[in-house]
Order: C-alpha cells, then structure tokens, then sequence
C-alpha cells in the first residue's frame, strides 16, 4: 500500500476512533463499576452544546441493532446532531449480565442514571444540562425502566421518554400510576409490535398518556417482540422527538 493511502487510512481510523469512546464509572448508587460508550456526531464542536440520548442494553443497541446507522443517517440528512450514550448491564470481565436486577424499577439504578451518570457525561462532553434535551430510551424491560424513571424523577432529569416494546408486566402498577397521578413535563414516544409483543398493555398505556394529553408518539410495526421490531422503530422516534 503506498504512504499516502497509508496515511489517510491512519486518519480515517483516528477520526472514526474519536467518535466513540467507552468509558467504566464506579457508581456509588449501586456499589459497583458500570461501562458505557459515548458516540458523538459528525462535526462535534466542544463550543456547541448537544442534545444527548440514553440507551439502555447499550452493547446490544449499539453493535446489534441499526440505530447507529439511522441515526447517523437521520442526523447528517435532517443536520439535527446530538450525542448517544450506550449504557452496559454487563458485569465487567465476567460476561454475567445484571439487566433485570438493575431495570426492574430499581430505585438504586434510577439514582444511578439521575444523579451519576448524566452528570458525569454532562462534565465530560459538550452536551446540554437541560431535561427538554435529555432522552431516556429502553426496550422490552428497559422501556419498563424508562416508564418507571420518568414517573419516580417527575421529569426532572428526563424530559423526553422512550418506551419500546415496555414489558412492564411485573410492575403493572404503572400505568395507574400515569393515569391517575399529576401530569408531568415529559413527552413519550411509545411502540409495539402488533403481535407477541404485550402489545395490549402497550395500547393501554399509550390510551392512558393520550387521555392525560401528553405530547406521544406511537408506533406499532408488524414484527413481535425481535430486533426487527425495534429496527423499525429507531426512524420514527428520531423524528418524533427531533423532527422531521
């Protein structure tokens, strides 16, 4: 290969390299280390402040699912940038997961997000401290988290909430909890499959946030509770929440 394309190879590498950094955070919340990967848009400038959102099964969105490649697309074609933390449930070393212990509404990990981790993101990177720009996503149970965090936090910390697929069966309570509790400043964007997916739970939660007038999203794609489902959904969100 001749030095030329050899250099240029080089800086593609760093540059691409720069874009994303993984980074560990001993939380004092949850009394162990949690790892997770900041993806920043083409074009970042420290002199701007970026929207952020939060992804829960960070490694599994991240490298499994298209939502980079949307999002990159939806960013470069709508020039809306913002910067995407990929939040891990792997226990570091040990290829052990703690995604149930710590997304079934568990006070301690929504100390952890609120309190820990936004904030050490917010020191780090050049992103907005305000909840309007803030975006908390998860699916299957990590939409259960979503749901549960945007109730107990009252919008303090999360402006906006992501609910794909929520599989928020073992904790019901909580779409009695929207209906009937105070109205929080939060907007919601919801989806489901149409079949084996707890789709009818899901309907009944987006009825509920609807009859409280919530600004909502919904989506319902074709597919049960798969990759493919929430490949579909990662566009329609983008554009519930950022525009089109």
């Amino acid at each position: 290969m001749r030095p030329k394309m050899l250099l240029l190879l080089l800086f593609v590498t760093q540059l691409l390299a720069a874009q994303s950094n993984t980074h560990k955070i001993q939380s004092e919340a949850l009394g162990y280390t949690i790892g997770y990967t900041v993806v920043l848009p083409d074009g970042y400038d420290v002199s701007k402040t970026y929207p952020a959102i939060y992804l829960t099964d960070g490694p599994m969105v991240e490298k499994r699912s298209t939502f980079l490649t949307r999002a990159k697309a939806y960013q470069r074609d709508n020039k809306r940038p913002f910067v995407s933390v990929f939040v891990s449930h792997e226990q570091p070393g040990t290829g052990k997961t703690r995604r149930n212990y710590e997304l079934l509404a568990n006070p301690k990990y929504l100390k952890f997000l609120t309190q820990e981790l936004v904030k050490t993101v917010e020191r780090t990177y050049a992103v907005s401290a305000s909840p309007n720009d803030r975006f908390l996503n998860g699916l299957s149970f990590g939409g259960l988290n979503a749901l549960y965090i945007g109730l107990e936090d009252k919008g303090q910390t999360f402006g906006n909430i992501a609910a794909l697929s929520p599989a928020i069966h073992p904790k019901k309570y909580l779409k009695d909890a929207y209906k009937n509790g105070e109205k929080l400043p939060i907007r919601f964007f919801v989806s489901s499959g149409d079949h084996d997916d707890n789709e009818v739970m899901t309907r009944k939660i987006r009825d509920v946030l609807k009859s409280r007038g919530y600004e909502m999203g919904y989506n319902e794609v074709p597919y049960a509770h798969t990759l493919k489902n929430w490949n579909a959904n990662w566009l329609p969100m983008l554009e519930f929440f950022f525009g089109k």
